[in-house]
């Protein structure tokens, strides 16, 4: 019995024996091709063709010949039956009782629906480092065969990780998508329905860690933002944080002491106490009256600026700047960030003109969940926005975590720390 391996790592065993490296790379390319369509008869031209390059049609059907006889020869040596069989004298067919194959197994578990087996089946690529240099329609086929039995393998994935699911086996359902982000990174269906999972069993941290490396994956790589329907999913779990949140913590209207500060830092090295001042940061939500911004509401380093497209996305999509020429503002703000052109002070302008002159909100919120990891353009940012001279209203709120030391953070607490508006709870 002949054994094909063709997910992953290929290759062919007889018996139980490697011969792997004893089949020339055409001739395994050719048995690969036939094993894959186990009913089929093939033409011998249809085959010469698939495996010549600039030959002639003479020259290309004797190189078949060859192929077909090394296969029988390095094969057929180790088996009681024929692998190969002349149908007639123009065409042959594979003996599909002869071979089996990971493929088979894949796609007759697909088609079957069990999707645990089918899933087990795919252990890579179809066919993957498997190339054949002067055979370019060999190799069409191959890119066609294995774009193909991702989309299954996806497709299959999905419907385990949902029975998965189904079943309250939540860890190992999460476990399911992250094998499918870590072959597509940039799939968003993978980041929508690992969302939806993590918010169905009431993980809404974990759901909004997901939302924010996606957004800056997707920013980064391809810059442009998650899906509408990612988005809205987003600003939902975001919505029923809050509502929660302010169950058990008491609300500060504007005109407590809350924001007598334009300024307030909280700082701690307690895990507790920071979870305490992260509750308290979640509590305000964008109304009417004010809007609103997050920056560093996960853990990690930052790449540089990425608070001001924190900004800059938050403005895009608040609702308040449907009009298309702020929209192309936020743009051309974020092309001069990205290009290194325009000096930072004719930067950070725009930016505050994009933050006061539309928005209609009486106060700016800007929350920053872990100081510590805000990148340093952002940072000079939030010091020329503290000493402008405002009609409106402008609060930052920030927790920083003194355990992860950042120095230009702490310069910029110790520079506001004796100035008016703000205020600096260490504990």
């Amino acid at each position: 019995m002949v054994n094909l391996k063709l997910f992953g790592e290929v290759n062919v065993k007889v018996n139980n024996i490697d011969l792997t490296t004893q089949l020339p790379r055409k001739g395994f390319g050719l048995l690969i091709y036939m094993a894959t369509q186990p009913t089929k008869v093939f033409y011998r031209e249809q085959l010469a063709n698939l495996l010549r390059h600039d030959y002639t049609k003479k020259s290309a059907l004797n190189n078949l010949r060859f192929n077909l006889w090394q296969i029988r020869k390095i094969i057929g040596e180790l088996m009681n039956e024929e692998l190969i069989i002349n149908n007639s004298k123009q065409a042959i067919k594979i003996n599909s009782e002869a071979i089996t194959s990971d493929y088979a197994q894949f796609y007759s578990a697909s088609y079957s629906q069990q999707y645990h087996e089918s899933v087990r089946c795919y252990s890579g690529d179809f066919l993957e480092d498997f190339y054949i240099i002067d055979a370019p329609d060999f190799s069409d086929w191959v890119f066609r065969e294995r774009e193909n039995a991702q989309r299954k393998y996806f497709s299959a994935q999905f419907a385990y990780a949902q029975d998965l699911m189904n079943s309250h086996r939540i860890e190992e359902a999460f476990n399911a998508l992250t094998k499918l982000s870590d072959i597509d990174p940039l799939n968003e269906m993978v980041y929508l329905r690992l969302m939806q999972y993590q918010y169905a069993s009431d993980n809404k941290v974990a759901a909004i860690s997901t939302y924010r490396n996606l957004k800056i994956i997707l920013r980064n790589e391809l810059n442009i933002s998650p899906s509408n329907e990612i988005e809205s999913l987003y600003k939902r779990i975001v919505e029923d944080t809050n509502s929660k949140n302010s169950e058990v913590i008491l609300h500060k209207s504007k005109g407590d002491q809350f924001f007598s500060q334009k300024i307030k830092i909280y700082i701690s090295k307690s895990s507790e106490k920071l979870s305490t001042y992260a509750r308290m940061l979640a509590s305000f939500n964008n109304t009417g009256t004010q809007l609103v911004i997050d920056l560093c509401d996960t853990p990690g380093q930052r790449i540089p600026s990425e608070g001001m497209f924190e900004i800059l996305n938050s403005l895009y999509h608040s609702g308040k700047y449907c009009i298309s020429q702020w929209k192309s503002k936020c743009e051309k703000i974020d092309s001069d960030i990205r290009n290194k052109i325009i000096k930072d002070d004719m930067i950070f302008f725009s930016m505050f003109e994009t933050l006061i002159v539309s928005e209609k909100s009486e106060c700016l919120i800007i929350r920053i969940w872990n100081f510590q990891y805000l990148d340093s353009k952002t940072i000079e940012f939030l010091s020329y926005l503290s000493r402008r001279k405002l009609d409106k209203q402008i609060v930052i709120l920030a927790v920083y975590d003194s355990s992860q030391r950042n120095l230009q953070v702490e310069k910029f607490i110790e520079f506001y720390q004796g100035i008016n508006d703000v205020e600096v709870i260490e504990e």
